[in-house]
């Protein structure tokens, strides 16, 4: 931050509440809020500020009821010896910040402090395994249910064994650390870059982030636009879904495309000036709410992470962050067709909307219908996941998990080798309605584009 922010902000923490956001208010009016912005920096002394998102999850999972609900984890396929990945493993978490914190103390205040990282594991299968990977993977999702939270950021970290050349890693951590987005993008190209001899250095810390984000929210344009956010959707309406109770998750598949398909797709959005990910964020809440009408006006939770931010492209920690999306029919009751171009740009519009909105935290957003907010109250969710061509030396590999984050979610997975969706839901939450019949409804709008 430089000195001239830095001295508007020491105003501005000089006033009261109100006063505040009068001032703020008007500095938004005169366009100068962007005047006040300024990123995350890596500070001298790392910050031992939580973040919102961690606060939010401390408190609700701090006893570890949960059985793994709010825990992270994810599996690779490494060309490597199991010796080699726990070296890299090793030398990849002494860099990592995140690997060096544990949250501790009471639920309102926590707290954090200096932990060694875990020690990496070495597991070979036994020796009657003949395919081992798919031994690896079933223990893997056994160790997904380990406590986490009373031993710092990860339960554990294992290197599987499963041959001279080849290997397996597994880390389960906890949400309050770790995003799996975060794992994926920055954290295995990172034990990657180690494998061959690279260097890991580690810029802005999420610490840095913790303390960028607590000043902003207390009396920079941040926490004002927070406040008008939550004004914008208090009234929208619950999700007709029983959001609590049992996650138990069952996936249904609802269509898969050849990346000749997929181009079409590409090319179809191209031609209505929008992306991909809006396209078929419309085709999703059109058939949604056409399989039941109750679902029309509801609000959608789109996926994205503060990654979106250049600086914290490289940051590990949990970033990700749930937008709110609301329909066009919260406000316009006009019939618009899944592929109307009203229909499609509205989404547009509100995904591009989203990226404005990654840094308004999600639960101080929401409206609080359960006391503490959770992210699996919004009921409805919409995730696009875009993978690049496989680079490296770690391929992502499938653990089954068998609980739902939302009560009724849209997964698309967008990569170089296609395109294929599913939707993950809670038969807890939508007893006596044919889930199957929505995802056959779903793939028949798709055929359509």
């Amino acid at each position: 931050m430089d000195s001239a922010t830095a001295a508007v902000f020491a105003k501005l923490s000089r006033l009261g509440d109100n006063e505040r956001r009068v001032v703020l208010d008007r500095l938004e009016e005169q366009g100068f809020w962007r005047l006040l912005e300024h990123s995350p920096e890596r500070l001298d002394m790392p910050s031992r500020l939580l973040t919102s998102k961690q606060r939010q999850l401390w408190m609700l999972d701090a006893d570890e009821h949960n059985n793994g609900f709010y825990h992270c984890s994810t599996m690779w396929l490494v060309s490597a010896r199991a010796t080699a990945c726990e070296m890299a493993l090793c030398d990849v978490m002494n860099s990592s910040e995140v690997f060096h914190r544990r949250i501790e103390g009471h639920s309102e205040s926590p707290v954090f402090v200096d932990v060694d990282p875990p020690p990496v594991k070495q597991v070979a299968p036994p020796q009657h395994v003949v395919d081992p990977l798919p031994w690896c993977i079933a223990d893997a999702a056994r160790r997904h249910n380990l406590p986490v939270l009373t031993t710092g950021a990860v339960a554990d970290v294992v290197v599987y064994k499963l041959d001279s050349r080849r290997s397996a890693i597994s880390l389960v951590g906890h949400d309050a650390y770790f995003d799996h987005q975060g794992l994926r993008t920055v954290l295995a190209p990172a034990v990657g870059r180690r494998l061959v001899g690279g260097r890991v250095q580690e810029g802005i810390r999420l610490s840095d982030f913790a303390h960028w984000q607590d000043a902003n929210l207390k009396i920079g344009p941040l926490g004002r636009r927070v406040e008008r956010r939550r004004e914008e959707i208090a009234a929208v309406p619950p999700p007709p879904l029983e959001v609590t109770g049992d996650r138990t998750g069952v996936r249904h598949p609802v269509w898969t495309a050849t990346p000749e398909r997929q181009q079409h797709i590409r090319d179809r959005a191209a031609n209505a000036g929008v992306s991909s990910a809006a396209l078929l964020l419309a085709i999703w809440q059109f058939t949604l709410s056409e399989w039941d009408p109750a679902f029309a006006a509801v609000p959608i939770g789109s996926c994205t992470t503060a990654r979106v931010r250049p600086e914290l492209r490289d940051t590990l920690g949990n970033l990700a962050n749930t937008c709110v999306v609301v329909p066009p029919e919260a406000t316009d009751k006009l019939q618009m067709q899944p592929l109307d171009e009203r229909r499609v740009r509205f989404f547009h519009r509100a995904l591009q909307a989203t990226i404005s909105d990654v840094d308004l935290p999600f639960e101080m957003v929401f409206p609080a219908r359960h006391g503490h907010v959770e992210d699996e109250q919004i009921g409805v969710r919409y995730t696009f996941v875009e993978y690049g061509e496989p680079t490296g030396m770690l391929n992502e590999v499938d653990v089954p998990v068998q609980t739902a984050k939302s009560a009724l979610g849209c997964e698309v997975r967008w990569s170089h080798a296609g395109l294929e969706i599913w939707l993950d839901t809670r038969p807890s939450a939508i007893r006596g309605r044919d889930v199957a019949c929505l995802a056959e409804m779903m793939a028949g709008r798709l055929e359509e584009i």
